[in-house]
């Protein structure tokens, strides 16, 4: 039976206004994503994914000419060299906001008044912005790291794959997540609900990542997609459950190419990445989903569609 693939509302809006904004819970784990290739003209290949609270483009640009000096050293004989980034433009306002509220706050219980406390509230809203760049890194080397094994080696040899993602809404770090009021429950030491969208965030990037890589024809072993390992049991939440950590599973071709376990352990550690592999798995059947359309509309134009 073909996955279920729904939009969750208009493609691009703009991201929540203020740190009270609550975006719409995570959703169940055989929740698929909606999935749209070709958005990004210049790319190689591109993917577009939204689900509840997440947001994300991603373009992917190569194979590349690696630089003189790497391709003459011999290096990435093998295999391309697989580089990604994130950028965030948006989610870095939630911690920002919550830290400059937090520095105003001290401020005016010492009684601080004129140009300390804006110096304060100014390194403070730094800070925030520093951790939401250090969170975007780490998304992305997870991005590279998932992926990399999925690509056959051999047919991109001495090359360079640039894999670019567009954070449009969703947070990355638990704190810009907790400030945001998103995600159900506490998953890591400390990070509370918060970890729980960070999370998903870092799920999807891989499945909309993998999406672009094949959309733009890179060859693969199989699909990867990432998804959400489901919180201990007792980890708080009530009946709802996301974010345990993250896996990125590309069948039984690849087997697991990442996989991250958040805050401490309650419960059956192998059902628990079970469910993760399954919530991948749904990402795959969208994956597989879309694809499939796109070759029918290739084949259509070619007069050999029905």
């Amino acid at each position: 039976m073909a996955p279920r693939v729904a939009s969750y509302g208009p493609l691009i809006r703009p991201p929540p206004s203020s740190a009270t904004a609550v975006p719409p819970p995570l959703p169940p784990l055989d929740t698929p994503p909606f999935l749209k290739l070709g958005v990004v003209a210049t790319a190689s290949g591109s993917a577009y994914l939204e689900a509840p609270g997440v947001k994300l483009m991603a373009a992917c640009h190569g194979p590349l000419p690696l630089p003189g000096s790497v391709a003459s050293s011999g290096a990435y004989a093998a295999g391309p060299q697989l580089a990604a980034t994130l950028s965030a433009p948006w989610a870095a306002a939630p911690a920002a906001a919550a830290a400059a509220a937090a520095a105003a706050a001290t401020t005016a219980a010492d009684g601080s008044a004129g140009g300390g406390g804006g110096g304060l509230t100014g390194s403070a809203v730094n800070v925030a912005a520093a951790a939401t760049r250090t969170a975007a890194e780490a998304v992305a080397g997870v991005v590279a790291a998932a992926l990399g094994p999925a690509i056959i080696g051999p047919s991109v040899p001495r090359c360079r794959i640039e894999l670019h993602l567009l954070l449009l809404e969703g947070a990355l770090d638990p704190a810009a997540a907790a400030a945001a009021g998103m995600g159900v429950g506490g998953v890591n030491s400390g990070g509370g609900g918060g970890a729980d969208a960070a999370d998903a965030v870092t799920a999807h990037a891989i499945t909309v990542a993998a999406a672009a890589l094949a959309d733009a024809g890179i060859a693969v072993r199989d699909l990867v997609a990432g998804g959400l390992v489901p919180s201990p049991a007792g980890a708080g939440g009530g009946e709802q459950r996301a974010g345990g950590g993250v896996v990125a599973w590309g069948g039984d071709a690849i087997g697991l190419t990442y996989l991250r376990l958040g805050g401490w352990r309650g419960g059956d550690l192998a059902a628990e990445m079970g469910e993760g592999v399954v919530a991948a798995d749904v990402g795959r059947s969208a994956l597989r989903a879309v694809l499939a359309r796109k070759v029918r509309r290739a084949d259509r134009k070619r007069g050999r569609g029905g």
